[in-house]
């Protein structure tokens, strides 16, 4: 029995000293992100159960689709500038949405207004929760960045923008579990369809935007300068940070703690969007997938 163990033990390290480096380190910060979380008192068996379905859904994806064709990398020149510009661009837009959270930020805050004020005047609440701040936050996360990236010299084309690859089946595959939850509350009038209805519609202009701010934009831009683990990997921790912000006020203003959840809960959740909008060649699948799982966020969030 001990010399079972022994074996298993030495063949479970073999395979880790085997893995990938960035595997490691991505696997190391949300480990150290789940002790931190334990140690501060908080349960983490939700977010054991997320990284454990978070992870077959992304063995299933990368067996129902095929291999992306390789990206052409740029190392040096013109090129390259360009690409890292961009990047520039995105990651400031990203810091500015998460600024713009808690305060007002100068020529930022009344190019969103312009957006929320559409909003108000053309959206009417029986089709979004709230028209004002679901036009601006789409403003903010696919109209301004993808005005911006096309000045810069980006395809939109290449931004995800397209029909993609097995978008229909992927998207089933993440979206089934979230649904049949919604149908249950339904089913025990826990909410009610038109409730459902307008959550789901503002969730996909968010879903949308983000699913453009960060696998449309940002991890196209960094497939371009690293490579493919690097380039999830990081836009994951980079969403995940984003969050921070929203999480820390919920937490007791415990910013460790909102530091750990996010990297424990969204990073999981971003490299399964990032590893879904690779495969798939397109935001669609994520984004529909996003916009489920904001609805069943909002109504476990209601039921509390």
């Amino acid at each position: 029995m001990v010399s079972e163990q022994l074996v298993w033990h030495r063949r479970w390290l073999q395979r880790w000293q085997s893995a990938h480096d960035t595997t490691r380190l991505m696997i190391g910060i949300w480990l150290g992100a789940l002790v931190c979380l334990a140690l501060m008192g908080y349960s983490i068996f939700g977010l054991l159960l997320l990284a454990a379905l978070t992870t077959l859904g992304i063995l299933t994806t990368l067996i129902l689709t095929e291999k992306p064709p390789k990206v052409g990398r740029v190392v040096a020149g013109a090129p390259y500038n360009r690409v890292l510009s961009q990047i520039g661009v995105v990651l400031g837009i990203v810091a500015l949405t998460s600024l713009s959270i808690s305060g007002y930020v100068p020529l930022w805050s009344e190019a969103i207004n312009i957006f929320r004020g559409i909003g108000r005047a053309y959206f009417s609440r029986v089709l979004l929760d709230d028209p004002a701040a679901t036009l601006g936050a789409f403003g903010a996360s696919f109209a301004i960045p993808l005005l911006l990236l096309v000045m810069l010299g980006a395809r939109w084309q290449e931004l995800g923008l397209r029909k993609g690859h097995r978008t229909g089946r992927i998207a089933l595959l993440w979206c089934a579990l979230p649904v049949v939850f919604i149908l249950l509350a339904l089913w025990a009038r826990a909410t009610t369809p038109a409730s459902v209805l307008r959550n789901l519609s503002s969730g996909m202009f968010h879903a949308f935007g983000t699913e453009f701010l960060f696998r449309g934009a940002l991890q196209t831009r960094l497939l371009r300068l690293l490579s493919l683990r690097w380039a999830l990997m990081l836009q994951a921790l980079i969403f995940a940070l984003w969050h921070v912000p929203r999480l820390t006020p919920t937490l007791n203003g415990n910013l460790l703690a909102g530091v750990a959840y996010a990297i424990a809960h969204y990073g999981v959740i971003g490299l399964a969007l990032g590893v879904i909008a690779l495969r798939t060649r397109s935001l669609w699948a994520g984004t529909a997938f996003a916009a489920v799982l904001g609805v069943l966020g909002l109504l476990s969030y209601s039921l509390k």
